[in-house]
């Protein structure tokens, strides 16, 4: 199985995703396309979703599992 696994950033002064083909085997990708301002690719899973996204003031992140190495260490919920 693989998962899909994505960037994508409009902001001022960030670096570039791409373009081209980007794929860092050392975090587990399979195959990475980057363009300016976005890549998505495919990974070897290691959990059920881990993610974080943020939106002018807004921010989001989870995990599941939660642990070490994840977005989230421990339960939370908040808004």
């Amino acid at each position: 199985m693989c998962c899909l696994s994505g960037e994508a950033c409009l902001a001022k002064d960030e670096r570039m995703l791409g373009p081209g083909m980007i794929t860092d085997l050392s975090k587990g990708e399979c195959c990475k396309i980057g363009c300016f301002c976005c890549s998505f690719g495919f990974k070897m899973p290691n959990s059920v979703c881990n993610g974080w996204s943020r939106c002018l003031c807004c921010f989001d992140a989870y995990s599941f599992p939660y642990g070490e190495n994840m977005y989230l260490s421990k339960c939370h919920c908040t808004v």
